[in-house]
């Protein structure tokens, strides 16, 4: 039985083969036992003592080794997500289905602004400002009834984030599921979309500054007088800025630092600046 127990040692040892040698090196030593030991007894009882032993010893080292490799198959595979979610751009979260956290990647931690480690266990509703709360339980909990591994929905979401000094930010959300241990997991991809919103916005500035631009271009062109272009002009002006009121300003003939007003407005609502108009 000596022999057995050193064969269980094989658990605490990093590889499976050790099992393997640790086996062998046993039924060796069971075997010159058997071949150099006094004699004594009757041999067939002798003989079967030692078989039974062999088979004892296989019978602990083959389940063991099993075991033994498919933990470090495991380690392998989870060293190997570990690897990939830490060198991918976006935040990776896997949480339960009451929401707790229970892996962060580092790329999420720093987007967050939280230290190694601290976000796991609390609840993934931190993460989003509290206004939002109520609408994305209300579709996880729509997502709850879908099979598992499908995305909500056939795009990613557009909501805002929450760090945790409590800066907001743009972000895109994918969210699937799959069934561990007879449990849901989720996993959230989440994509700091904030410099893709700013050269959209610059993008359209630009195309706007352009139309109007041409717009005035044209608008001059085709005048009848000074006053019609400039009418013209401040209308297409108050459009691309979103003004509600607009008023032409000259350069005075006398003074070339001081403005003159004008009779010239745009206005989109005179019930609201009709008497600021007046007195101006």
């Amino acid at each position: 039985m000596s022999y057995v127990a050193l064969v269980g040692l094989g658990w605490w040892l990093p590889h499976h083969r050790h099992v393997l040698v640790l086996a062998a090196v046993s039924s060796v030593l069971t075997i010159v036992g058997f071949m150099f030991s006094p004699d004594g007894g009757t041999p067939w009882i002798v003989l079967s003592n030692r078989v039974l032993a062999l088979f004892a010893i296989w019978v602990m080292a083959v389940p063991l080794m099993l075991a033994k490799k498919n933990q470090h198959a495991l380690l392998a595979t989870q060293k190997r997500l570990d690897e990939i979610g830490e060198n991918v751009a976006e935040c990776v979260i896997i949480h339960n289905a009451d929401g707790r956290i229970e892996s962060l990647n580092r790329p999420g931690e720093i987007m967050f602004g939280y230290p190694p480690g601290e976000m796991v266990g609390q609840n993934v509703a931190t993460l989003i400002p509290e206004r939002q709360r109520p609408g994305l339980l209300k579709t996880f909990k729509k997502f709850s009834y879908r099979e598992p591994g499908r995305l909500v929905g056939t795009r990613a979401h557009e909501l805002m984030m929450l760090r945790r000094d409590g800066s907001e930010f743009p972000s895109e959300l994918s969210l699937t599921k799959f069934v561990s241990d007879g449990d849901l997991t989720y996993i959230a991809a989440i994509r700091d979309i904030t410099e893709r919103n700013n050269s959209r916005r610059e993008l359209q500035r630009r195309i706007n500054s352009s139309r109007l631009l041409k717009n005035v271009a044209v608008a001059a062109n085709g005048a009848g007088g000074v006053n019609d272009a400039y009418k013209v002009c401040l209308k297409e002006i108050c459009a691309y800025a979103g003004w509600s009121v607009g008023h032409v300003y000259l350069v005075s003939e006398d003074d070339r630092d001081l403005l003159t007003p004008t009779d010239l407005w745009q206005i989109n609502d005179t019930g609201s600046f009709g008497e600021f108009q007046q007195v101006t």
